[in-house]
Formats: C-alpha cells, sequence, structure tokens
C-alpha cells in the first residue's frame, strides 16, 4: 500500500484499513461492474432489522459507492446502520 498515492485514496480502501487495524469484522461483497458494498461493520450485518450500512461524506449522503469515491483532505466521512436517510 506504500506506493498507492495518498491522493486516490478510496473509501472503501479506508474503511478496510481502519477496520483492520482495530480488529473490527469487515464484510463486503463485489459486484462486476457495480463496486463493493459493505455488508458488515463489526456485529451489524446489512438487513438486521431492515438497516444497512450508508455513508455520508462532510455530513451529505454520498452519491456514489464507497468503493469508487476518492478521499479529499479535509473530508468527514461518516458510516451509519439506518434504514433510510435521516
Amino acid at each position: 500500500a506504500a506506493d498507492v498515492d495518498e491522493r486516490l485514496k478510496r473509501e472503501f480502501q479506508v474503511l478496510k484499513a481502519t477496520a483492520t487495524d482495530k480488529g473490527i469484522e469487515f464484510k463486503y461483497q463485489d459486484y462486476s461492474g457495480l463496486g463493493t458494498l459493505v455488508t458488515q461493520i463489526g456485529q451489524l450485518k446489512n438487513g438486521d432489522g431492515g438497516k444497512y450500512w450508508q455513508y455520508l461524506v462532510n455530513g451529505e449522503y454520498a452519491i456514489i459507492g464507497a468503493s469508487s469515491y476518492i478521499v479529499k483532505p479535509n473530508d468527514k466521512i461518516e458510516w451509519r446502520f439506518a434504514d433510510e436517510k435521516q
């Protein structure tokens, strides 16, 4: 990962590395042509109680998947486990 340009880190890569570093269970599914869907963080799995993992960038729901979003300096990324946009 040392050769990866830090300016091109995608949110999915950041989340995966953070979860791994902290020993948090993290699961995902790759969908050809669509990207990667986060399916579990910790003990919370997509579909439990009708809730799913969603992420926000600077307080706004992201309009592209985490595997496509390139994190910019000073971005505040928040993951929520919710049933709909709050």
